[in-house]
């Protein structure tokens, strides 16, 4: 009688100690949420947050040290937070803020800095998507530092780099410069018409270093 109480007895604990894990869980993963929604509205979706027991331990660089103090700000006065360990970093500052794409036969290179390690996340999956596999982007860093709108000017240099069969795309001052060749007779048109890049308020277009593509076939007989 006595072994099946205890039996029971540890049944039971067991069962309570693993709910209470259960319950833990659930209510990190709800907490997570509640604070990365609350980031993502004050525009600091590049914040990263793990959750262990309530403590959130936070991962990231920011662009200021305001946007760092106020991305820890959020995140302990979110309520149900016990504690908060703090992994953010700021990110060092660049002058001049410039961004490149080379588009070559070998392949398309990406280079420069972009204001967030989420924006260089983002700029290379579109790359990625642009032109497939392999395009390296070993050479993109995260600054502060940036103008405004210069992740937008980033996407639209991806674009513009898809019109070429080889020249380059860059951004620097405001200015989304394009040069190289055009990748056919559409994409000349497109680009020497001005009409096809499509910039952010603020950025200004260049598109006059830029090449119809060579004339295929032979040439045109004459008459004797």
């Amino acid at each position: 009688m006595f072994r099946w109480v205890a039996a029971a007895i540890v049944t039971i604990v067991i069962l309570v100690v693993v709910g209470s894990v259960g319950n833990r869980a659930e209510t990190d993963v709800e907490l997570g949420a509640r604070v990365s929604d609350r980031l993502a509205a004050e525009g600091l979706d590049w914040v990263r947050t793990e959750v262990t027991g309530r403590k959130v331990s936070v991962i990231g660089a920011a662009s200021t040290e305001t946007d760092r103090d106020k991305a820890l700000t959020i995140v302990r006065s979110t309520p149900g937070v016990a504690g908060v360990i703090n992994n953010l970093d700021v990110l060092p500052s660049a002058d001049p803020f410039t961004f490149t794409i080379e588009v070559a036969q070998a392949g398309v290179t990406a280079s420069g800095v972009l204001p967030s390690s989420k924006a260089v996340d983002e700029i290379g999956s579109e790359l990625t998507a642009a032109f497939g596999a392999g395009v390296d982007t070993g050479g993109l860093k995260a600054a502060s530092g940036a103008p405004a709108r210069f992740r937008l000017a980033a996407s639209t240099a991806v674009s513009a780099a898809q019109l070429l069969s080889s020249g380059s795309v860059s951004i620097e001052e405001m200015e989304i410069r394009i040069a190289g060749t055009a990748r056919d007779e559409a994409a000349y048109e497109a680009l020497s018409g001005g009409g096809a890049v499509s910039a952010p308020d603020g950025y200004q277009v260049v598109t006059d270093s830029v090449s119809a593509p060579a004339a295929k076939g032979g040439s045109e007989g004459t008459d004797g």
